[in-house]
């Protein structure tokens, strides 16, 4: 069996266990119009044991993260790369479709210039198959998905900090956050200091926790008499496909990296 598949798959299969849980919350919990809590459901706190024992599998996991092995590219990198970096760039579209149809902002214009360097960045990496470097240019290029998602992540909770329901954002908060860590441990590798165990637990968090959130709503828009439509934002949502997309790339390639 591949080192990665336990890391890919794993959180695959309980991210869309989760989704469904979500979907049902989203769709059955909240008011559509105040937000607000109209029946609290089993399915909460059931998610909220799925999000544990999926914490606890991966750190598992980690710990007894097999020897590397060399093997052929995945033959996913470079549509997952693709996919990556045009998530990245249609959040610039639609950074300039705010600024087109309200006042100049700019942090606006701060996240478009990072959403195009960190877009670059991925497709360097592809390029270079996710190896180690010790060039300049290289470096400085691979730490750009991280500036990026911590703009983003500082854009979405300004934007969330209102909303008294935490439930609203939670996940969406737990998937950002565990990608920021998964993108700090992918430099980490790249740059010699890291080590692939890290990668594998960050990177199975942020899988798991972004397809729970991502496809929780839109699940909830599928089923039937839903309270709730899909209330993540543009942004927000190409913030989820970029991290489902990217550790779906980098993690089978990362994970080659020996300790």
């Amino acid at each position: 069996m591949k080192r990665w598949f336990p890391f890919v798959l794993l959180p695959l299969f309980l991210g869309l266990c989760g989704a469904l849980l979500r979907a049902t919350e989203l769709a059955y919990s909240f008011d559509r119009h105040t937000g607000l809590f109209v029946n609290q459901l089993a399915v909460t706190p059931v998610l909220m044991t799925v999000s544990l024992v999926a914490l606890a599998v991966f750190v598992f996991l980690s710990f007894r993260l097999p020897a590397a092995e060399d093997s052929a590219p995945s033959p996913f990198v470079l549509i997952g790369g693709v996919v990556s970096a045009i998530s990245l760039l249609a959040t610039v579209g639609v950074v300039i479709l705010s600024i087109m149809n309200s006042t100049f902002a700019l942090t606006a214009l701060i996240q478009a210039l990072l959403s195009v360097y960190a877009a670059t960045a991925v497709l360097v990496m592809v390029k270079y198959g996710f190896k180690k470097s010790d060039g300049g240019a290289y470096a400085v290029l691979v730490s750009a998905p991280v500036f990026w998602l911590a703009y983003t992540l500082i854009l979405i909770f300004r934007d969330r900090i209102a909303d008294p329901i935490l439930l609203d954002y939670a996940y969406l908060l737990f998937a950002c956050t565990s990608a920021l860590i998964f993108l700090y441990t992918v430099v980490g590798v790249l740059f010699g200091k890291g080590k692939p165990r890290g990668c594998a637990l960050f990177g199975s968090l942020a899988l798991f926790f972004s397809t729970t959130e991502l496809f929780g709503h839109v699940f909830a828009t599928l089923l039937p008499m839903s309270l709730s439509g899909f209330s993540l934002s543009l942004t927000e949502a190409l913030t989820l496909i970029f991290v489902v997309a990217f550790t779906l790339t980098a993690l089978p390639e990362l994970l080659k990296n020996k300790e």
